[in-house]
């Protein structure tokens, strides 16, 4: 269960869409030093107009500007005897194997690897206020349609059957509440729930089937055990990590995506779906695959429902991020999960489908 700061009030706060306002709260750096005499720096994703304040990610110390960060030109830079944790570029790319701790490199050598909350504490949060005039909106939401069904109990305040079904991302691997780190953020299929149950008064029925390590093909020979005594009214399906990984066809994934929903309606014929396409692999990592090509036909599957599905693309809206930020900033095992920045992404986009939850200006 989420830690209590997390509940209503908190956890509206942190899943309000990072693209609408005037604010952007938590956004992540992980500062790497490049060289002896090259200035420590961090990117963000908007030109700030006030940096509020500057923690590291488990939210308990507060860093202070000009003796820990400092803003010039709409970067911060961390000075040389800043508090800020820094991670060397030779820690993060090492020329030689060290067991458990670090994955082969595209480009020749190795990439620092970790599971559990060790990126996590590497990793500093930058609250500040600016102007958002980015196309993330359109991308995370661009109809905000949530299918029928699930629409008309959520706004009746019915009771709704929620299953979450996928991978170790949907599993909520390295979430800080999975691994034990404080601020204990909840899995986004957690946050959802929690979020759709406040806002509506629904009494959310919680289900996340997923299962670490397996493909949409592993996901199909399991969903009729997830699915015992479990009718769900909206089905969130999210694999293609691992398929993307194993470089299996598009239209196989598809095949596979499509089993597990007709096996979904053979226990609720009326069930909804969103269908998530994958955040993408570290790219000079050997998980990188063909993960980018799957969206395309989950909108075909989307298109094809006759309205009871809609498509998450976490693939469109971290492949943007990833033009502002780099990999370990959004990362928290540096190879194919995210930190909770990203895991709150993920909420973000899914509660917009759901809640056409798209906020103006």
């Amino acid at each position: 269960m989420p830690e209590k700061r997390f509940e209503t009030a908190r956890l509206k706060e942190l899943t309000k869409p990072f693209w609408t306002g005037n604010f952007m709260l938590y956004e992540p750096i992980l500062p790497v030093a490049k060289g002896e005499r090259e200035r420590i720096e961090g990117r963000l994703l908007y030109k700030p107009e006030e940096i509020v304040e500057v923690r590291n990610a488990r939210l308990d110390t507060i860093y202070e500007e000009g003796t820990d960060w400092v803003v010039e030109d709409g970067r911060l830079w961390f000075p040389p005897k800043s508090r800020v944790p820094i991670t060397r570029i030779e820690e993060m790319f090492p020329e030689e194997n060290r067991e458990g701790w670090v994955q082969k490199r595209v480009s020749g050598g190795y990439s620092l690897f970790s599971e559990g909350h060790f990126f996590h504490d590497k990793q500093v949060v930058v609250s500040y206020k600016c102007s958002k005039t980015s196309g993330y909106r359109a991308l995370a939401a661009p109809e905000a349609a949530c299918p029928e069904c699930t629409a008309a109990k959520l706004a009746n305040a019915e009771p709704l059957n929620l299953l979450v079904f996928g991978d170790s991302i949907a599993e909520g691997a390295n979430a800080s509440g999975k691994t034990g780190a404080a601020p204990f953020l909840p899995t986004w299929g957690e946050q959802v729930s929690a979020i759709l149950e406040e806002t509506y008064g629904s009494k959310i029925a919680y289900k996340n089937g997923s299962f670490g390590g397996i493909t949409s093909e592993g996901g199909l020979q399991i969903v009729d055990r997830v699915l015992e005594d479990w009718a769900p009214d909206m089905a969130i399906i999210a694999f293609g990590m691992n398929d993307g990984t194993s470089k299996v066809a598009p239209d196989q994934y598809a095949a596979n995506i499509s089993a597990i929903m007709k096996q979904v309606e053979t226990v609720n014929g009326a069930a909804d779906f969103i269908l998530v396409a994958p955040m993408l692999a570290n790219p000079d990592t050997f998980f990188s695959g063909n993960q980018a090509e799957y969206a395309a036909v989950l909108r075909d599957l989307a298109s094809a429902s006759g309205g009871r599905a809609a498509v998450a693309d976490m693939t469109a809206v971290h492949r943007e991020l990833l033009k502002y930020k780099n990999y370990a900033d959004l990362t928290g095992n540096n190879v194919n999960h995210p930190n909770d920045f990203l895991i709150r992404c993920y909420a973000q986009v899914l509660l917009s489908l759901i809640m056409g939850r798209v906020e103006e200006e």
